[in-house]
């Protein structure tokens, strides 16, 4: 599907193309593989994450091994199932992986349900800071690192219209050197834990919370590594404050369609409810699921692309500044034809490539679809009932 937009400014383009600015490149552009190199076993997980911030999962669901597959309940939808256990949680821990927008977009719904149930607080180990503070109406790139992918600004984006209070909890105190692997992750998860008990539930204990982690930190149970217990930052919390989380896992289980998986035979028990996922399907190398919630697929316009030159674009709405995370961001390799991915609205585009740096502006809208004539049969037939 191609969809025509109009465009200004393209004349002038070709000739400011090659024009420069200050600004940093795309956030993780360094660690992309070269082009049509596959990702490395030993840097899947940098690789990956490059990717996604690249708005090209199809290059990550390539290379990636297929997860384990669970039996999941009939009938339940993923996100009824967990509102309805949340409504008897004060806190809700949920995971993603960290080269999945999808995960950032389901919880962003999840965001959506639970503000009606009375959550108004937001923590997530993403963001920079160390107070809780009203979110302003769009992300910047400095408000935390994996903020900076387009699918997580959306999510911020939702998290600021829902009235939430966002709270910042990592641990950005300096790392010991030479310590087992095990002591590192247990320091962290000791820091973590404290900063999210004292800034929500031990400043209001009535408050409802919704956190969102990266991968393991909301297990419930004690882990064995090398010999030696971790534990983890959900059963911290759990311990000091006495409050139970409801905790999601989003990342192990995979399925025909999105389910609750079963409790079962092989099945982990150290989350409360797990996620099984549906393999992601692409059209045009872009996420189908994107394409479902209303995004438009758009053409690049060629004068954005060097000749042979590996290109990153940016998308952001026109009124907003450079530093605020783009709605879409998309790598596009030499001889590729991959389209932005954009729902209606004014535009301000611009390419980067790593010799050229990033080229000037270029104005784009994108008209909202157009509702469907009546049929002539249809338009008969209220003439007759008229």
């Amino acid at each position: 599907m191609r969809l025509a937009v109009a465009t200004a400014g393209l004349a002038l383009f070709a000739a400011a193309a090659l024009a420069q600015d200050a600004s940093p490149p795309p956030p993780l552009a360094e660690r992309l593989p070269r082009p049509r190199e596959a990702m490395s076993v030993t840097d899947g997980g940098v690789h990956a994450q490059a990717f996604a911030f690249s708005g090209r999962e199809d290059r990550i669901a390539s290379a990636k091994r297929a997860p384990p597959v669970c039996e999941t309940l009939p009938d339940i939808r993923p996100l009824d199932h967990i509102v309805e256990r949340a409504r008897e949680a004060q806190v809700v821990i949920i995971n993603e992986a960290h080269d999945s927008p999808r995960d950032r977009r389901f919880i962003a719904d999840l965001a959506t349900e639970l503000a009606k149930l009375g959550f108004q607080t937001y923590a997530a180990e993403t963001l920079d800071g160390d107070a809780p503070r009203t979110p302003g109406a769009f992300a910047r790139a400095v408000d935390g690192y994996y903020l900076r992918e387009p699918v997580f600004g959306a999510l911020f984006r939702q998290i600021a219209a829902l009235g939430y209070t966002v709270v910042p909890y990592e641990d950005f105190g300096p790392r010991i050197e030479g310590r087992h692997f095990t002591d590192a992750i247990n320091a962290r998860e000791t820091v973590q834990s404290s900063n999210l008990i004292n800034r929500t539930v031990r400043l209001d204990p009535a408050q409802k919370v919704l956190v969102h982690v990266g991968h393991s930190h909301n297990r419930e149970t004690v882990n064995r590594f090398d010999g030696r217990d971790v534990r983890w930052m959900a059963l911290r919390f759990r311990e000091i404050t006495g409050v139970d989380p409801l905790t999601i896992d989003l990342t192990t289980y995979g399925a025909e369609a999105d389910g609750v998986c079963a409790p079962g035979p092989g099945i982990e028990t150290d989350r409360d409810i797990y996620i099984a996922r549906a393999p992601l399907t692409f059209e045009r190398n872009r996420p189908a699921w994107r394409v479902a919630t209303g995004a438009r697929f758009v053409d690049i316009p060629q004068d954005l692309r060097q000749p042979g030159a590996r290109t990153i674009i940016e998308a952001r709405y026109a009124n907003e500044p450079d530093d605020a995370v783009p709605v879409d961001r998309v790598l596009v390799d030499p001889g590729e034809d991959i389209p932005l991915l954009l729902p209606p609205g004014r535009y301000k585009v611009r390419g980067w490539t790593g010799s050229g740096g990033w080229s000037e502006a270029v104005a784009l809208t994108v008209a909202a679809p157009r509702a469907a004539a009546p049929s002539k049969a249809k338009t008969k037939q209220r003439r007759k009932t008229r």
